[in-house]
C-alpha cells in the first residue's frame, strides 16, 4: 500500500470495510423495501438485521481506537485515561489501562444520544484492544453493556481478528458469539456468525475510490424472530464494489447465500447477480443436484 497519512487510510479502510456493508439501518431498510424478496422470508430478514447492527458497531470500535492509538499502545503510567474522538460529541470515550490490556469505552450515556444517522443509541460499548486495527495480527474483542439502538437492545461478544498475510489483500476475521437482539415488542434473534472479510482489490490505490471491492465469505446460525433455528452459508463470495454504491446500488453485485430454516423443507438460495450494477437479485428454492 502506498505511504499515507495514517488516518486517511484508516477512513477510507473503514469506508470500504463497513460503509460497503449493511452499516446503517436506515439503509438496510431500504434495502429491503427496495427488495421484497428478502423479507418473505423471516429467516433472511433476521439473519440481514442481525448483520447490519453487529457490523453497525464496527465503525464506533474502530474510529475510538485509532483516534487514541498513542494512548492504548503507551507503556509506562497506567491510568485510565478521558479520550478524545471523532465519534459524536454526545458520547465519551474512555481508555482504561492495565498490565495486560487496553479497554475502550464508548459511552453513549442513559438519556441516549441521537447521532448523525438520526438513530439513539444509549449504553456502552466495550472493547479489549492493544494496537491498530490495521495491523496484521491485531484483535479486538467486544462487549456490551445496558446497549440498545431506537430501544432495540443487543449483547454478545464480537471479535475482530486481522488476518492479512504479508503483501496480501487487507483481510479480517469477524466473529459473533452469543450475539442476541431483542426489540421493543419483545421478539428477539439469537445471532452468531465467522465470516472473512476482505478488501480484495483498490487497496494499492487509496487515492482511488471507484475501484475497490470487498468480499465476504462464511456462516451464520441463529434463531429468527419466530424462534425458528436458522443458518446461512456463503456458497459464493458476497461481493461491494464501489463504484456500484457511487451509482446508487446499495445491494451486493454478486454472491449467492444458501439459507435453511427448520420449519421449511427446502433451502433458499439468493443470488446477488453476476457482478454487474443492477437491482437483479433473486431469492428461490434450492434444487440438489
Amino acid at each position: 500500500m502506498k505511504q499515507v497519512n495514517r488516518h486517511f487510510v484508516l477512513t477510507l479502510f473503514s469506508l470500504f470495510f463497513f460503509g460497503l456493508l449493511f452499516t446503517a439501518c436506515q439503509e438496510e431498510e431500504a434495502i429491503l423495501q427496495e427488495a421484497p424478496e428478502l423479507v418473505s422470508d423471516v429467516s433472511i430478514e433476521s439473519n440481514l438485521m442481525a448483520e447490519d447492527e453487529f457490523d453497525d458497531v464496527d465503525n464506533f470500535t474502530m474510529q475510538a481506537t485509532e483516534d487514541n492509538l498513542e494512548l492504548i499502545e503507551k507503556s509506562g503510567e497506567l491510568k485510565d485515561s478521558s479520550a478524545g474522538s471523532s465519534i459524536w460529541s454526545c458520547a465519551t470515550v474512555t481508555i482504561r489501562r492495565n498490565d495486560t490490556t487496553r479497554v475502550v469505552v464508548i459511552d453513549f450515556g442513559e438519556e441516549g444520544c441521537e447521532g448523525e444517522d438520526g438513530r439513539v443509541r444509549k449504553g456502552k460499548i466495550i472493547t479489549s484492544v492493544r494496537t491498530s486495527y490495521l495491523k496484521s495480527g491485531s484483535r479486538s474483542t467486544t462487549t456490551f453493556e445496558d446497549y440498545q439502538v431506537n430501544g432495540v437492545k443487543i449483547s454478545g461478544t464480537r471479535i475482530v481478528s486481522n488476518v492479512t498475510e504479508n503483501g496480501q489483500a487487507p483481510r479480517q476475521r469477524i466473529q459473533v458469539i452469543e450475539g442476541q437482539i431483542i426489540f421493543p415488542d419483545q421478539t428477539s434473534i439469537l445471532w452468531e456468525t465467522d465470516r472473512i472479510r476482505e478488501w480484495s482489490a483498490g487497496f494499492d490505490t487509496p487515492l482511488v475510490l471507484r475501484d475497490d471491492v470487498v468480499r465476504l465469505i462464511g456462516n451464520y446460525q441463529g434463531k429468527n424472530r419466530e424462534d425458528v433455528n436458522f443458518s446461512a452459508q456463503v456458497l459464493e463470495p458476497v461481493v461491494y464494489r464501489t463504484a456500484c454504491r457511487l451509482q446508487g446500488f446499495r445491494r451486493p453485485s454478486a454472491g449467492k447465500v444458501l439459507y435453511s430454516s427448520d420449519n421449511r423443507e427446502q433451502d433458499l438460495l439468493v443470488d446477488y447477480g453476476d457482478g454487474a450494477c443492477d437491482s437483479d437479485i433473486s431469492v428461490s428454492v434450492s434444487v440438489s443436484e
